[in-house]
C-alpha cells in the first residue's frame, strides 16, 4: 500500500512539473510590447494570445516548445526552460509576408500578389473620425479620389480609382464588407423628383467595427467580382470574436466640433438698390453707400409698419446663420470566445448636428458576429448589422430657393439681423406668410424661412449580414457556402409651407419610400497543396447569384387646400409615383496561384457572368486575368543594402452590364383625376445590347532597402473601356426621342507611386513617413461613328455643360464666355460691355485633377503618438454658380471696386480700342446672374493643398494603469481639414461639389461653408 501511495505521489509531482504554468512577455525589436501574439504549445492544441501589455500565461510541460507567431514578424520557437520567458520577435526582413484580404474574401500573402493593392491603417479611423468613413481615406491611397457632396450630414461621397471609365454608367469603386457587396448609390434621392442626396452605403459603415481596409485598384485585382468591380474595390473586413479568457470590453467615445471656415468675402460699403438708388425691396446690393441715414423698413409684417432702420452694414449676417456643428459618438464592444466558438457584439450611438443647426442626425449601429467550429470539419460564421438613422432637414443642393445656403449668400449687407430673423408673420386674416423684402421673388427666400419652413425628415433602416458555412473535405480542400443580404428602406417626409415662392406658393407635402434589396448567394471551393518541395498550388472555384430589387414609391400633393395642414388628403390633385428596378446576375469563377520556390507566382483567374439585362445572345460574357510576380531578392543574392525586390505584371478584362428595361418597349401610366392613361416611353429599345468591356494591363515594382527602413512601390497601368452604353437623340420624325447604343472607347493610363520610410528608429522614438503620388491620363478615343461629342448634363444647369469629347479627357466643361476675335482679344459692344456668347459653347477646362498626392507622417515617443496628413489635388477646374450670383447681386467683396466706373480691356468689332466707361454694376450683371451667366468668368483652378488630418495622443500604460479596471487606454485630440496651404478657388472649397454623379465633379453651387473639425477621443479596453 505504501508503495502504491509513493508511486501515486511521484506521478503527481511529475504531472505538476509537466504542466507548469509558463508566463512571459513578448516585445518587438525596440522592446515595445506586442499585443495579440499567438502563443502555441508545439504539436498541441493549447494556445493563447498576449494581452495589451505583451504578457501571456500558458500551461505547458517543462520540456515543451512554445511557438510565437505574429503577422509581419518571423515566427519564433522557444523551449520552456523555467516558468518565465521574455521573447523578442524580429520583423520579417524579407517583407510583404503581410496577409491581405482580396476579392471574395480570399486571404493571400501580399508578396505573392500580381497587382497593386494598398492597405489603410484603421488606427486613426476612430480618432479623427468622419460620419462617412470613406472621407477618411482621402490622401491615404495613391490614385483614390474622394469628392464629397455639399448636402450636409450623412451626405454621399464619390469614390473613384484610376479615372473615369464609363460615360453614362457607374464609375465608383465597389464597396465590399466581409465578402458581401453593399449598395453605394448615393445619387438616388428619397424626395420625389428632386436631386437631394440620400446618402450612400459607405456612410452607413461604423468605423469602430472595422478590422481592416484594403483597396484593390486594377482590373486584375477585381476580376473575380466581374462586371460590377471594373472600377476597383474597397474591401472592408470587420471585427470578430477571439479566443480569450473572460469577456473583453472596449469603449470608444469621441466628440468632434465642426467650425465653419468662411472663405467667402463680402463687401460692406453698399446696400440695397440699383444704380446707386436705395430700394427697400431690392434683392441686389447696387444701392448707395451706407451712410447711416434712416430708411423705411423692408419688413412686410404689419407690426413693423412705419418702422425705419439705420442704413448701416451688418457684416455678420452670413456668419451668424451658421453655428458650430457637433458629432458625439459612444461605442461599446463585447468580445468573447473559446477555441470552439467566438462572439463579437457592438453598439454605437451617433448624435450629430450640422453647421445649419436644425440639420441633425441620430444614428444607431448594432453589430453581432458569431463564429466557431461545428465538429471536426465544419466551421460557421454569421453576422448581422442593423442601422437606423434619422436625418432632419438635410439641405437641398444647388440654386434652389429651398436651399437655405442659396438665400443667405445673397442677403444685402444693410439687412438687420433681428429683422432677418423675423422670417414670417400672421396676416390680419390669420394666415402665415413669409417675410421677405421682395415678396413673390422668382428665385429667392428669406434664408430663415428656407431653413425653418421647408422641412425634411429622412429615416433609413438598414440590415446587412451573411451566413457562411465551411466544410473541410480534405486537409487541403474545403468548400464554403455563403448567403449575404443588404437591405434598406428609406422613408422621407417633406413639407413646404404656403408662401414658399415659385416652388410651392400654395404649399406642398411629399411622402416617399425607397426599398432597396440585394441578395448574394455564393459557393467557393478552396484548395491548397504543396505539390513538391518546389511547387505549391492555391486554387479556388466558385459561383454567385446576385439579385437586385428596388421599389420607389411616392406621393406629392402639389398644393394644399387647408394651409400648412400636412396630410396626404389635403389636396385637390396629388401625383403618385412608383418605379421598380429588378436585375439578376449569375456567375462562375475560378482562380489559381502556382508558386515556385516561394519566389515566383503565376496567378490566373476567369469569371463568366450571365446578366438578365442583356439579350440572350449577349448575356454571357467572360472575364479572364493572368499575372506573374517574381521576388528578385529571393532569386538572386543582392547587396545588403537591398532588403526586398519584387516585379509584377498582369493582364485582365472586366466590364459593366446595363440597367434593366432597355431591350424591349416599356410603358408608363399617368393618373389624371379619376382616369389612368398608359403611354409609350420615348426611348427606342436596343435588342442587340452588348456588355461594356474594360481591358487592362499593369506593371509594378516593389523594393525595400536598409532592412525595411525605406520602401518604394511603383505601378504603371493602362486600360481601355469599350461598348459604352450611350443615350443618343433621334430625329423627331422617327417617333422616338432617343435610343441607347453601344459605342465609345475610353483610355486611362497612369502611374502610382508610394514611398515609405522610417528615418528615425530608437528605443523611445520612431518616425514613419509615407508619400503617395498618382497621375492618371484619360482620353476619349471614340464615342460613336456619328458622334464626336456626348452631353453628360441633360439640361437644367443655367451655367455649365459637361461633355465627353472625342480626343479629349473625360469631363470637359463648357459654358458661356467672352466673344473673342482671331487674335484672342475680347470684343465689346457699343456700350463698352463685353460680348458674351449666347450658348454654353466656350471651353473652360477639364474637371478632373492632373495629379494627386499626399504626405503622411507618424511619430511616437514613449507613450505619446502623433500623425498628420497633408494632401494635394492639383489641376482641373471648378465652376462656381455661387459666385456668378453673388457677383451679379453686388454682395461679393470685389464688387465694391469700380462702382464709379472703369474701362473694360477689350476692342470694338472694328478692331479699335474700347474707350467706353462702364460701372461695376453693369459689368457684373452682364457676366453674372442666375439665368445666363458667363461661366468662363467664374471658373477657377481647382488645385488645393491642405492639412487634411492631425492626431495627437497618449497611451496610458504601466504604473498609470495599476489598480485600474481597464487593461489599456488611450486619449487623443484630433483635427481634420485644418487649413489650406494652397487654394486657388475664389471663396469656397473646390472639393465640395453639388453631388456624386459623373457630371457634378468640378461644379459648385451654393454649398455651405467648408468646415474644420476639432475633437477628443477616448479608447478603453477592459
Amino acid at each position: 500500500m505504501k508503495r502504491k501511495l509513493s508511486l501515486l505521489f511521484g506521478l503527481c509531482c511529475i504531472s505538476a512539473i509537466a504542466l507548469a504554468q509558463v508566463k512571459g512577455t513578448v516585445a518587438d525589436e525596440m522592446q515595445l510590447p506586442l499585443p495579440g501574439v499567438t502563443v502555441t504549445v508545439k504539436n498541441t492544441k493549447t494556445v493563447t494570445t498576449t494581452d495589451p501589455k505583451g504578457k501571456f500565461s500558458i500551461n505547458a510541460p517543462s520540456t515543451a516548445t512554445l511557438v510565437f507567431s505574429y503577422i509581419g514578424y518571423i515566427q519564433q520557437e522557444k523551449q520552456v526552460n523555467g516558468s518565465t520567458l521574455h521573447v523578442v520577435l524580429i520583423s520579417d526582413s524579407k517583407a510583404l509576408n503581410e496577409v491581405v484580404v482580396t476579392a471574395l474574401g480570399i486571404t493571400k500573402e501580399k508578396k505573392t500578389l500580381v497587382y497593386s493593392t494598398q492597405t489603410v491603417s484603421t488606427e486613426e479611423l476612430t480618432k479623427a473620425r468622419e460620419l462617412n468613413v470613406v472621407n477618411s481615406l482621402s490622401g491615404k491611397v495613391a490614385g483614390l479620389d474622394v469628392v464629397r457632396s455639399s448636402s450636409g450630414l450623412g451626405g454621399s461621397s464619390r469614390i473613384t480609382l484610376r479615372g473615369d471609365r464609363s460615360i453614362s454608367g457607374n464609375n465608383q469603386a465597389l464597396m465590399v464588407v466581409d465578402g458581401v457587396p453593399i449598395d453605394n448609390s448615393g445619387a438616388q434621392a428619397t424626395r420625389v423628383n428632386d436631386g437631394r442626396d440620400a446618402g450612400d452605403g459607405a456612410s452607413s459603415i461604423n468605423p469602430d467595427d472595422i478590422e481592416s481596409i484594403n483597396v484593390l485598384k486594377g482590373a486584375s485585382a477585381t476580376a473575380l467580382y466581374g462586371s460590377r468591380a471594373s472600377n476597383g474595390a474597397i474591401i472592408i473586413t470587420t471585427k470578430k470574436g477571439k479566443q480569450r479568457k473572460g469577456v473583453g470590453i472596449s469603449y470608444t467615445g469621441g466628440l468632434q466640433i465642426e467650425k465653419p471656415v468662411f472663405l467667402q468675402k463680402f463687401q460692406t460699403e453698399y446696400g440695397q438698390g440699383a444704380s446707386g438708388i436705395f430700394s427697400s425691396s431690392g434683392e441686389q446690393s447696387w444701392g448707395p453707400k451706407l451712410d447711416g441715414r434712416m430708411v423705411p423698413t423692408w419688413s412686410k409684417d404689419p407690426a413693423d409698419a412705419g418702422k425705419t432702420n439705420a442704413y448701416v452694414a451688418h457684416p455678420n449676417n452670413y456668419r451668424d446663420f451658421y453655428t458650430n456643428g457637433t458629432n458625439l459618438v459612444n461605442s461599446i464592444a463585447l468580445n468573447a470566445g473559446t477555441e470552439q466558438a467566438q462572439v463579437y457584439f457592438s453598439y454605437t450611438n451617433t448624435d450629430a448636428t450640422g453647421i445649419v443647426d436644425n440639420n441633425k442626425l441620430k444614428r444607431h449601429n448594432f453589430n453581432l458576429r458569431a463564429s466557431g467550429k461545428l465538429g471536426e470539419r465544419f466551421t460557421a460564421d454569421i453576422k448581422a448589422t442593423y442601422l437606423n438613422h434619422d436625418i432632419a432637414n438635410r439641405p437641398a443642393v444647388g440654386g434652389s430657393s429651398d436651399n437655405p445656403n442659396f438665400s443667405i449668400y445673397r442677403v444685402p449687407i444693410n439687412i438687420a439681423p433681428e429683422d432677418l430673423l423675423n422670417y414670417d408673420y400672421v396676416t390680419g386674416s390669420g394666415f402665415l406668410r413669409q417675410n421677405y423684402w421682395n415678396p413673390g421673388a422668382t428665385a429667392a427666400a428669406n434664408p430663415y424661412w428656407a431653413k425653418n419652413r421647408n422641412l425634411a425628415d429622412e429615416e433609413r433602416n438598414r440590415l446587412t449580414g451573411f451566413a457562411a458555412l465551411t466544410y473541410k473535405i480534405l486537409p487541403s480542400l474545403s468548400v464554403m457556402l455563403r448567403s449575404g443580404i443588404d437591405r434598406y428602406t428609406d422613408n422621407g417626409e417633406f413639407k413646404w409651407y404656403n408662401d414658399t415662392y415659385i416652388i410651392a406658393p400654395s404649399g406642398n407635402y411629399q411622402l416617399s419610400t425607397r426599398d432597396v434589396r440585394e441578395i448574394n448567394h455564393d459557393f467557393l471551393f478552396s484548395y491548397n497543396k504543396t505539390l513538391s518541395p518546389d511547387f505549391t498550388l492555391s486554387a479556388n472555384f466558385g459561383g454567385n447569384i446576385q439579385k437586385n430589387n428596388i421599389v420607389t414609391t411616392g406621393i406629392r400633393n402639389n398644393s394644399l387646400i387647408i394651409e400648412n395642414l400636412f396630410t396626404v388628403g389635403n389636396t385637390n390633385g396629388s401625383t403618385p409615383t412608383r418605379s421598380i428596378y429588378q436585375k439578376e446576375k449569375q456567375a462562375l469563377y475560378a482562380t489559381a496561384d502556382l508558386s515556385y520556390k516561394n519566389y515566383l507566382t503565376l496567378t490566373a483567374t476567369g469569371r463568366n457572368d450571365w446578366s438578365s439585362t442583356l439579350p440572350k445572345e449577349n448575356n454571357s460574357y467572360f472575364f479572364p486575368s493572368v499575372g506573374l510576380s517574381a521576388l528578385i531578392s529571393e532569386m538572386f543574392k543582392l547587396p545588403d543594402l537591398i532588403s526586398f525586390v519584387k516585379l509584377r505584371g498582369s493582364f485582365a478584362q472586366t466590364g459593366n452590364d446595363a440597367d434593366p428595361y432597355n431591350l424591349s418597349q416599356t410603358y408608363t401610366s399617368f393618373q389624371g383625376g379619376n382616369s389612368v392613361t398608359i403611354g409609350r416611353d420615348a426611348n427606342k429599345p436596343i435588342p442587340g445590347l452588348k456588355p461594356e468591356l474594360t481591358t487592362a494591363q499593369e506593371f509594378g515594382l516593389e523594393t525595400k532597402f536598409l532592412n525595411n527602413r525605406l520602401g518604394l512601390d511603383f505601378t504603371w497601368y493602362n486600360s481601355n473601356s469599350k461598348n459604352q452604353l450611350l443615350a443618343i437623340t433621334l430625329p423627331a420624325g422617327s417617333g422616338w426621342a432617343g435610343q441607347y447604343i453601344n459605342a465609345g472607347n475610353i483610355k486611362n493610363d497612369g502611374i502610382e507611386l508610394t514611398l515609405n520610410g522610417t528615418p528615425v528608429k530608437s528605443k523611445d522614438f520612431k518616425w514613419d513617413i509615407a508619400v503617395n503620388y498618382a497621375k492618371n491620363n484619360n482620353k476619349v478615343l471614340e464615342i460613336s461613328p456619328t458622334l464626336n461629342e456626348f452631353l453628360l448634363t441633360t439640361g437644367g444647369d443655367f451655367m455649365n455643360t459637361v461633355k465627353i469629347v472625342k480626343g479629349k479627357p473625360f469631363g470637359e466643361l463648357y459654358s458661356r464666355g467672352y466673344v473673342r476675335n482671331a487674335n484672342g482679344q475680347i470684343i465689346v459692344d457699343a456700350n463698352g460691355l463685353p460680348v458674351i456668347s449666347g450658348a454654353q459653347d466656350v471651353y473652360v477646362g477639364n474637371t478632373r485633377p492632373d495629379w494627386m498626392g499626399s504626405v503622411i507622417n507618424r511619430f511616437s515617443y514613449k507613450n505619446f503618438f502623433t500623425s498628420f496628413v497633408i494632401s494635394a489635388r492639383m489641376g482641373g477646374v471648378v465652376s462656381s454658380f455661387t459666385n456668378a450670383n453673388i457677383y451679379a447681386d453686388g454682395v461679393a467683396a470685389k464688387t465694391a471696386e469700380n462702382r464709379d466706373g472703369f474701362i473694360f480691356d477689350g476692342i470694338f468689332a472694328d478692331g479699335s480700342k474700347n474707350n467706353k466707361q462702364i460701372t461695376a454694376e453693369q459689368y457684373w450683371k452682364k457676366v453674372g446672374g442666375r439665368n445666363t451667366p458667363a461661366g468662363e468668368v467664374f471658373t477657377y483652378d481647382a488645385s488645393n493643398i491642405r492639412l487634411r488630418e492631425f492626431v495627437l495622443g497618449y497611451n496610458l500604460s504601466g504604473k498609470l494603469l495599476n489598480g485600474k479596471p481597464f487593461q489599456s487606454a488611450s486619449i487623443s485630440v484630433t483635427g481634420r481639414n485644418l487649413f489650406f496651404l494652397l487654394n486657388r478657388a475664389d471663396g469656397f472649397d473646390p472639393e465640395q461639389v453639388i453631388g456624386s454623379g459623373n457630371a457634378t465633379v468640378g461644379i459648385e453651387a451654393f454649398s455651405p461653408p467648408t468646415t474644420r473639425s476639432f475633437g477628443v477621443s477616448l479608447n478603453l479596453t477592459f
